[in-house]
């Protein structure tokens, strides 16, 4: 059973899985304390355990945290990188290692603060036409206007052709290609959460609880 959860313009899902394999990571951060943003843009939601989302102005983000660090999907506007690393201190206390951050596709709104995700340590990873749009100008035909080519800070260092999965903090990661989507190197992310079987589980429980008390009230 798949509980999906739309977090960016490519969808970010959750599925049930009865185990999933843990990586540990030796990396560990000298913990700073960030400063709270003065005008806060975005705001956090907990979604389940340590699956959080970052809801503001473009595409979503997805973070994971746990106890190898913190997994990030998308990372919004560069304007908006000091306040998602913010969030990410206070959401990962003292795990706050930044391991990975995967790009869904490469606009502004989802990988604009690519740069500064690197210089807090992420390796950023994306469908490998990701990085190839990203080192080239061309011209949008659909807005008549030329794209120039971003520099190689903004580029993913980690590409996959098809799909890759990350094992961490308990759980798996799955990005998945989709061609001919909004971008040609659009990918979904699933979470495999070992957990989240028994949340469905509870939902489908009162879904047929209150499907037998309409028949009961209707009858």
């Amino acid at each position: 059973m798949i509980r999906p959860i739309l977090l960016t313009s490519a969808a970010f899902l959750i599925a049930c899985s009865a185990q999933a394999p843990v990586v540990a990571h030796d990396q560990h951060s000298d913990t700073v304390a960030r400063p709270a943003p003065a005008d806060p843009q975005l705001t956090v939601e907990t979604i389940w355990d340590n699956l959080h989302v970052l809801f503001g102005p473009g595409g979503n983000i997805g973070v994971s945290t746990g106890p190898d660090g913190v997994v990030m999907i998308d990372d919004k506007y560069d304007r908006n990188a000091e306040e998602i690393l913010y969030h990410v201190s206070q959401l990962a206390g003292e795990n706050e290692d930044l391991l990975f951050v995967i790009n869904t596709h490469l606009h502004g709104d989802h990988a604009g603060s690519n740069p500064a995700m690197k210089d807090a340590g992420a390796l950023i990873m994306a469908h490998e036409n990701v990085r190839t749009r990203m080192g080239t100008s061309y011209m949008n035909e659909a807005f008549g206007s030329m794209n120039e080519a971003k520099d190689e800070s903004f580029w993913p260092v980690v590409t996959f052709t098809d799909q890759a999965s990350l094992h961490f903090n308990g759980i798996t990661a799955r990005a998945v290609h989709t061609p001919s989507a909004h971008t040609d190197g659009d990918s979904i992310v699933v979470f495999e959460e070992p957990n989240a079987g028994r949340l469905s589980l509870l939902v489908l429980v009162l879904v047929l609880v209150l499907v037998l008390v309409l028949v009961l009230v209707l009858v």
